[in-house]
Formats: C-alpha cells, structure tokens, sequence
C-alpha cells in the first residue's frame, strides 16, 4: 500500500483545498415552486394522431394495391392507397421531358429550371407561392 500511495500520490498531483468560515454567508435564493396545476388547468394538448397501417413493402405487395388509371390529358396516374399516420398525403409527379440524347449536356439548365419554379413568375410571387404551401400544409420539391 505504501509503495502504490508513494507512485501515485506525487506532490505534482495534489490539491489543497481548506475550509474559510464567513461571518455572514450569502445564500442564493430559489424561487418556489410555481402551482403546476394551476398554470396547466387551461392546458388542451393536441388532438390524438392517428396512426399508420403496417405495409410489407415488398414488389408483390406494392403491386396488388397500386392502381392504374389514365387522365383526359394522355398523363398516366399510378395511385398506392395506404392508411399513413396522421392522414398525410405523399405525392410524386414524374414529367419525362425528353430522352437521354436530347438532354444529354443540360443537367444544369434542368437544375437552374427546377430552382426556379418555386420562385414565381407572371401572376404568382415567390410569397404567394409559399403562403398557398403553408395554408395547405405541404412541402414542396422540384428536381
């Protein structure tokens, strides 16, 4: 025991420290506790959420519930019905805008024109872009 407190115990390694008693002490005052139930009596919380179906994401699976349809307009419609949580609604548009000789070199122009369809232009501002997504509830991505 000796040796080992003589290794470790170096003077290089200690700390003093040493009890001043003060004649008058200033204490740090907490406040009290607030009356919880008083300030949550009004309290509401959010409406419960309701919750998503479990979905086998297989090929097979995907495949039997996808439905297929085409618009007026020529533009094909693949529709996967899914109880999701809180009722949300995810969508994707696809629009093919040539093959891969056509825009061949053009990523860039493609990018910039992404960018730019949340800006605005003509009728709509980039704000009232923005208002009509917020009021909507809904997130927006261009790529």
């Amino acid at each position: 025991m000796q040796r080992v407190a003589q290794h470790y115990l170096q003077s290089s390694n200690r700390t003093l420290g040493q009890f001043v008693p003060t004649a008058k002490p200033q204490r740090t005052v907490i406040p009290s506790t607030p009356d919880l139930a008083a300030m949550l009596a009004d309290y509401q919380g959010k409406a419960a959420v309701t919750q998503g179906e479990a979905f086998v994401l297989t090929p097979s699976a995907i495949e039997e519930r996808t439905l297929r349809s085409s618009l007026p307009s020529g533009a094909r419609l693949v529709l996967i019905p899914k109880k999701t949580r809180g009722q949300t609604v995810s969508g994707q548009i696809i629009l093919g805008m040539g093959d891969e000789k056509s825009l061949a070199g053009r990523a860039s122009a493609l990018e910039i024109a992404a960018g730019l369809l949340t800006r605005g232009a003509g009728r709509r501002s980039r704000s009232d872009i923005s208002s009509t997504l917020d009021a909507l509830k809904t997130k927006l991505a261009v790529g």
